[in-house]
């Protein structure tokens, strides 16, 4: 190993606790290395009162939906508000106006000590339990939340290659009233919003992604490549966005379009538990969202709408034996063969600022699927219907890298949504802590 290496190392092993903020210049032989080590722990309390038992591969723990379980569930959460993470950013100056970046960042489950793998959960339970499990991006990957290297100018923008965070999820953080609190808000429990229809793309494989930042103007885009041989668009994605925002005011509006995304589920009928379900299908979304502060009081609104079809290439999709390291038991390539599929959803909502310490958010979110049965008079899933979401909560920042919260979601559901489901209502509330070193 040589110097140059031994001296990364030691550097590395020693670097102080960092929030997401470029760690203490470092310099390594002729190079600007900057190397910042990160993380994020939120560990709570939660209580639900219609669920299955916790789950330790879902990075929540628990789900704050409507479920089949009959019971309330108490139990530790891991990531109420954030998911837990922890990650390494680097970059180093390449010239007067660029520099070279790189970012490796993985969610992980606190009380189990595991990296976050919705997929097994989902391969070792059925839809009836014992344990809650649902799709997710992060499925056992080492680096589940992102993976990705690129460039990067304060005047030109910043070009990356690899894993990428949608587009969509960058705007739902700061423009979601709750800011994406992973068990308090549908915005963050749900990629799908972030992910233009399909949870599995709001964090996007094999994508190049560009932001740039011109006075008060932003725009970006990204692109999915599929890789699939014999069909060069299948299994492809592409996103826009475009926005404003000056003083007080923000707005931004992006649109989403992917090919043959895919949204795993549990083993079904006599398929074998230690496989998955898995589904193909096309979405297009478009969303806009807005905010406006009074002082201390910022309002947030928004709307998204999600169309789901078939997808473009069945065949490509369903050679796949595999996903996120679980076999698949079975596969449905005609998801939408009754109809397309549309959700509706928007929220409103804001946070008011009592003290620098003390704040309140509070939102409501309220999502209308029309229905795509092809028999509207025979209640199914697929059914016309609506899910109400209402959240609130309490921040209290007892440092500037340690919170203490407590936060309530409730849940009603009515018609397609609420389909075979033993209740109409859900409600979730909890307490914790959250560190950011």
């Amino acid at each position: 190993m040589n110097r140059h290496a031994l001296s990364i190392l030691a550097l590395c092993a020693g670097l102080p606790a960092l929030a997401q903020t470029p760690a203490k210049e470092l310099t390594i032989g002729s190079d600007n290395l900057n190397v910042g080590v990160y993380a994020t722990i939120d560990v709570g309390i939660g209580s639900t009162s219609h669920s299955l038992n916790f789950d330790p591969n879902l990075v929540c723990d628990t789900a704050p939906v409507v479920v089949f379980g009959k019971e309330r569930a108490t139990g530790m959460i891991s990531g109420g508000l954030s998911m837990s993470r922890w990650g390494i950013a680097g970059s180093f100056k390449v010239s007067e106006d660029w520099k070279a970046i790189l970012v490796l960042e993985s969610g992980f489950v606190v009380n189990a000590g595991t990296t976050g793998n919705s997929a097994v959960g989902l391969a070792q339970n059925r839809l009836t339990g014992p344990n809650w499990a649902g799709d997710s991006s992060v499925d056992g990957q080492i680096f589940n939340r992102a993976s990705y290297v690129g460039l990067s100018s304060d005047k030109y923008g910043t070009l990356t290659f690899g894993r990428n965070n949608s587009i969509m999820i960058d705007i739902l953080v700061p423009y979601d009233p709750l800011l994406t609190a992973l068990v308090f808000s549908p915005l963050g429990f749900s990629g799908s919003y972030g992910g233009g229809g399909a949870t599995d793309n709001s964090r996007v494989d094999s994508s190049i992604k560009y932001k740039v930042k011109v006075g008060d103007w932003n725009a970006g885009v990204l692109y999915k490549f599929g890789g699939v041989a014999g069909a060069s668009s299948a299994q492809t994605g592409t996103q826009f966005n475009v926005g404003y925002e000056h003083g007080p005011f923000g707005i931004q509006g992006s649109y989403v379009t992917f090919k043959d995304a895919f949204s795993v589920s549990n083993p079904g009928g006599t398929q074998a538990l230690g496989t998955i379900s898995c589904s193909a299908f096309d979405t297009s979304a478009f969303m806009v969202a807005t905010r406006y502060s009074f002082g201390q009081l910022v309002l947030k609104a928004g709307y998204e709408e999600m169309t789901f079809k078939n997808p473009s290439h069945p065949d490509q999709d369903k050679a796949l034996t595999s996903l996120f390291g679980q076999v698949v038991g079975s596969w449905n390539a005609a998801p939408y063969a009754t109809g397309t599929k549309k959700l509706h959803v928007s929220w409103g909502g804001g946070n008011y600022d009592f003290t620098n310490k003390l704040a309140l958010y509070l939102g409501c979110y309220y999502v209308k699927q029309d229905d795509y049965s092809g028999a509207p008079a025979t209640l199914s899933g697929k059914s016309s219907g609506n899910t109400t979401y209402s959240s609130a909560m309490l921040d209290y920042k007892l440092t500037k890298r340690l919170d203490a919260y407590v936060a309530y979601m409730g849940v009603y559901a009515k018609g397609g949504p609420n389909a075979g489901l033993p209740f109409h209502s859900n409600e979730t509330a909890g307490l914790g802590l959250r560190l950011k070193f």
